[in-house]
């Protein structure tokens, strides 16, 4: 008798993610909440000291980051929409989830970059002047999106698991 292995079955479209695809997917989801929280109130406090000041040197600053503060928090909700376009395209297993997930993940490593260096460039003067959380905030930024992106580029450029159950 010639008898064949019974197939495995495939799986759903939506069925639940285990392992580094589901760590994936709940640390998106964990980064992207805690960055909207953390930008908001952090820019939030700054501008509404802004809105009461008074000395010239205040004002002078606070003139230099209101722009800046307004293009952060925008970029941050363009992050958060592409960030859930990607936790769906990735909980629904589509092919083109593989591509999505390296792009987003870069782009959020060249912003987090770019913001890095804005910041610090408004902020040099500024530096001895203000307290050290907006600028801790922006390294751990920084170092958390270099993190991220040198673990999930990789995994999802060379990790057989993830074209098997990305590419159906």
């Amino acid at each position: 008798m010639n008898e064949q292995p019974a197939a495995a079955p495939a799986k759903k479209k939506n069925e639940k993610l285990t392992g580094w695809l589901g760590t994936y997917v709940v640390m998106t989801v964990i980064g992207v909440a805690y960055s909207l929280i953390s930008i908001f109130k952090n820019n939030s406090e700054v501008l509404s000291e802004c809105n009461g000041a008074k000395l010239s040197l205040v004002k002078k600053f606070c003139d230099e980051v209101t722009g800046p503060i307004g293009l952060e928090m925008t970029m941050i909700i363009i992050i958060a929409i592409l960030a859930i376009i990607g936790v769906v395209l990735v909980y629904k297993r589509k092919k083109i989830s593989i591509p999505y997930v390296i792009a987003f993940e870069a782009i959020v490593l060249a912003w987090n970059i770019i913001d890095f260096a804005m910041a610090m460039s408004i902020l040099g003067p500024w530096g001895e002047k203000l307290h050290t959380n907006l600028t801790s905030g922006l390294v751990s930024s920084l170092v958390i999106s270099i993190v991220s992106a040198c673990i999930w580029i990789p995994f999802f450029i060379f990790s057989k698991t993830a074209k098997k159950e990305l590419n159906q």
